[in-house]
């Protein structure tokens, strides 16, 4: 699946809903969008 372009790699990363968990497509969607960036 494609999550995006390389700026957005931060939805994936440690601490976030994405971050290693086994999902199925529907839920990583999901997991991608509720994300939040924090700097």
């Amino acid at each position: 699946m494609n999550i995006g372009l390389l700026e957005d790699s931060w939805r994936v990363e440690r601490d976030r809903p994405a971050y290693v968990v086994r999902q199925n497509a529907h839920e990583l969607k999901d997991n991608l969008a509720k994300a939040t960036r924090t700097v």
